[in-house]
């Protein structure tokens, strides 16, 4: 082979706006685009949900259901903020895109302030919308993400 012959080019078409997936199919799939969407293998169904990890639904108190689903909620909203993030990054100017990601992040933080006022706050802007004078720091109010609750 000749020392300046190449091997392979590639091309790599550029993105366009499409249908987009709901929440949940967003997360389960890893991208909120359809169109994105290219399984290399198949895999077997999820039995467990992240909720119940083997555990019967009933053994989990209602209140601790409520709020797992509640953070579901709020994992895949934001997930859908992140992954049109990621597109607008090369799509700047994609006017619908930006509406969407303007919605999804005004539900995000809705459901963040949810989470705060009914458990305790996940992020620095919870803390701040939270805290009452004299108040001790909230984020000991709740349990740290590997204590288990929450997942």
């Amino acid at each position: 082979m000749e020392a300046n012959e190449a091997l392979a080019i590639a091309t790599v078409p550029c993105q366009q706006w499409g249908q987009l997936y709901e929440e949940g199919t967003a997360l389960t799939n890893g991208t909120v685009f359809p169109d994105l969407n290219k399984p290399f293998y198949v895999t077997d169904t999820l039995v467990d949900s992240p909720v119940t990890m083997g555990k019967a639904s009933t053994s989990l108190d209602p209140k601790q259901m409520e709020r797992e689903q509640l953070m579901n909620k709020i994992n895949q909203v934001s997930f859908f903020v992140n992954d049109l993030t990621l597109y607008l990054d090369t799509h700047g100017d994609d006017k619908e895109a930006l509406k969407v990601l303007s919605d999804k992040g005004k539900e995000r933080a809705t459901l963040l302030d949810e989470f705060a006022e009914k458990y305790y706050p996940l992020t620095c802007d919870c803390i701040a919308k939270c805290s009452k004078a004299g108040e001790e720091n909230l984020w000991a109010n709740g349990p740290a993400p590997w204590e288990g609750a929450c997942i």
